[in-house]
């Protein structure tokens, strides 16, 4: 008998410093575009933030033609950057994966909970050590399952935040220019 030892156990181990952080600054802006944003230019963000981190295609070019093609119906958001929205728009996406990433670990550490508790019951009881192996295998072939999700989620996490880290330093860059053309 052998038992998988799921990649995602190094992932709940890791230290809040090994996982991977929103820019410096991006909920401080975020915080700021949202305070002159209306409840149907919420509304758009949030739907479109969950929409870009649900498929797993977060870019700023995705998050720029959204912002494009439904911006000018969000009515006095019609006049608004279109780089702020799109930034909205995946920082949404971030959050929302970084909500999947934490229910998805929330649910591999309850199964690694209940397969430590099976192990110290077979410890204990010779008897039913062939059935109680039975069902550790079957959960772990659960934690692959979990560990693929895991990943997954994780990938599209960092995604999201590094397309957050571009459109930040390219939103940089253009202030920049402008103040420089302005001197």
């Amino acid at each position: 008998m052998h038992i998988l030892v799921p990649v995602l156990a190094v992932a709940l181990m890791a230290t809040p410093a090994t996982v991977q952080q929103l820019p410096p600054g991006s909920q401080a802006r975020e915080a700021r575009l949202l305070s002159h944003m209306g409840p149907q230019a919420r509304a758009f963000i949030v739907r479109e933030g969950i929409r870009e981190a649900q498929n797993g295609e977060a870019s700023e070019g995705v998050a720029l033609a959204a912002a494009h093609a439904y911006g000018p119906t969000l009515g006095a958001m019609g006049d608004a950057d279109i780089e702020a929205l799109a930034f909205l728009v995946m920082m949404e996406a971030a959050k929302s994966s970084q909500d999947d990433l934490k229910s998805i670990m929330a649910e591999v550490k309850a199964v690694n909970t209940a397969k430590s508790k099976q192990r110290q019951a077979l410890a204990d009881a010779a008897a039913t050590k062939s059935r109680l192996r039975d069902r550790l295998d079957s959960q772990g072939e659960l934690s692959q399952s979990d560990s693929m999700q895991l990943q997954m989620a994780t990938d599209r996490r960092a995604k999201a935040i590094e397309m957050l880290s571009n459109l930040m330093k390219k939103m940089s860059d253009t202030q920049s220019t402008i103040v420089g053309n302005l001197k």
